[in-house]
């Protein structure tokens, strides 16, 4: 920092105190976004927090009666006296200004506050113990998105938000617009969507599939030009993209993977896949052992260059966890930033999670399952459990990929979508016909005690 003064104005903390001394009624119009701490000297703050105070007793408010309350309290001498509340009440323009006078003294303390935190991040470059960029930088946006300035809203007509839910509702009756972003497969489509400003966790224990469908959805909307950021904190980029083009050409994964005993057609759709997959609107990172900070910097980063419209994350238990609560409070912690996110860019997020190998016994997982699960289940707006009955048994209806939407906020809650597995190409294909049933369980035995 150097020698110049931080950012204040003096007579613009000045007038919204004499303001309040003139017309006390009018301090609900800012005491819900103007603090104490926004003043630059320390008087003009404990003027008004005594103010408020005062005011939320019913308690009359004005040069005289703030004069004795000061000194019954001992702080007279550390605010002026009588002599200067005075002071403030008759020098005041008019109390009609009070918002504009308050909100100069919220803008230069955000600027204070600004200049701070370059102090702050300047100091966490400079530790002789260094820290990592990537930490540094990550620390620096958040501090910095914690002082942009936000609209002061509050409570407002309902016709206002009735405004914009009619104007959504017309847009998708004309087939303009839709709630949120569908799925590659439409059953699922009609049982909840991605929706904007909200986090779907997809969970599934390991190899059920998670991945492959997740990067199949990302594939989905990036080829139609819906602008998609992948994280992938646990396989290469380049894997990332092998698993998308034998999904997109329809070849299998082993083959593209190995680039061996490859037919002319099927390096025919290959390229093909290849071609069309350059020019989707994708974006992957695979950088490793990211936090949850990390990622939320390079989205709002990224998304002020060019906007995006969804983003996958696989996934949430390969974050790497900077504190030391243990992942049952910072797993919970992580999907919150992911939510703050979703909500301030407008994007659904997709999260995978992995859920737990005990009680893998092959029935259809729930909640309970999930890993640490703690309050994810709770911070997430919509949660789908992928479950394979073969995988636990080869002749338990072969081929099946059953999604249970076991949380929704606006879907179906409790609703089963099958999907043909084709695992082999990393897709899933839409279950054609009925899906089969679950074969019945052997009848119970009688005890002896039963018979007796």
């Amino acid at each position: 920092m150097t020698g110049q003064p931080l950012p204040h104005m003096l007579a613009a903390e000045q007038s919204v105190l004499g303001a309040l001394m003139q017309s006390p009624e009018r301090i609900h119009d800012v005491s819900d976004w103007l603090s104490a701490d926004d003043f630059y000297r320390r008087d003009h703050a404990l003027i008004f927090q005594a103010i408020v105070e005062q005011a939320a007793k019913g308690q009359a408010v004005d040069p005289v009666t703030l004069a004795d309350w000061f000194d019954g309290v001992e702080l007279g001498q550390h605010v002026g006296g009588l002599s200067y509340l005075v002071t403030l009440h008759q020098q005041t323009p008019s109390a009609a200004n009070l918002v504009a006078y308050a909100e100069i003294v919220v803008e230069k303390a955000r600027l204070r506050r600004l200049a701070e935190a370059g102090s702050r991040i300047a100091e966490l470059a400079l530790a002789p113990t260094p820290r990592a960029a990537a930490d540094v930088a990550a620390e620096a946006e958040a501090m910095v998105r914690e002082l942009a300035p936000s609209p002061v809203t509050g409570l407002q007509s309902c016709r206002v938000a009735l405004k914009a839910a009619y104007a959504a509702f017309v847009e998708r009756y004309e087939g303009r617009a839709a709630l949120g972003l569908d799925w590659p497969w439409d059953d699922l489509t009609r049982a909840a969507r991605l929706v904007p400003g909200e986090v779907t966790l997809l969970a599934a224990r390991p190899s059920v599939g998670k991945s492959a469908l997740a990067f199949q959805t990302a594939m989905h909307h990036a080829l139609r030009k819906v602008r998609t950021a992948v994280f992938s904190l646990e396989m290469p980029g380049a894997s990332v993209m092998n698993r998308m083009i034998a999904a997109h050409a329809g070849v299998p994964h082993a083959v593209i993977r190995n680039a061996e005993h490859i037919g002319d057609g099927e390096m025919a759709r290959t390229y093909a896949a290849m071609r069309e997959l350059n020019d989707a609107a994708l974006m992957v990172d695979d950088t490793a052992g990211l936090t949850a900070s990390q990622i939320v910097a390079r989205c709002r980063r990224e998304h002020l260059r060019n906007p995006f419209a969804l983003v996958v994350i696989d996934h949430l238990h390969e974050l790497r966890l900077p504190g030391r609560q243990g992942e049952v409070i910072e797993r919970p912690e992580a999907l919150r930033e992911f939510k703050r996110m979703a909500k301030d860019l407008g994007v659904p997020v997709l999260c995978l999670a992995q859920l737990s190998r005990a009680g893998a016994t092959g029935n259809a997982p729930s909640l309970t399952d999930l890993r640490g699960s703690g309050g994810i289940e709770e911070v997430a707006d919509t949660v789908l459990l992928l479950h394979r009955p073969d995988y636990y048994d080869p002749n338990d209806r072969p081929g099946l990929i059953e999604v249970h939407v076991a949380k929704a906020r606006d879907g179906e809650r409790g609703a089963v979508i099958p999907l043909q597995n084709d695992y082999a190409r990393m897709r899933a294909l839409p279950w054609v016909g009925a899906a089969p049933m679950p074969p019945a369980k052997p009848a119970a035995r009688w005890g002896k005690a039963a018979n007796a």
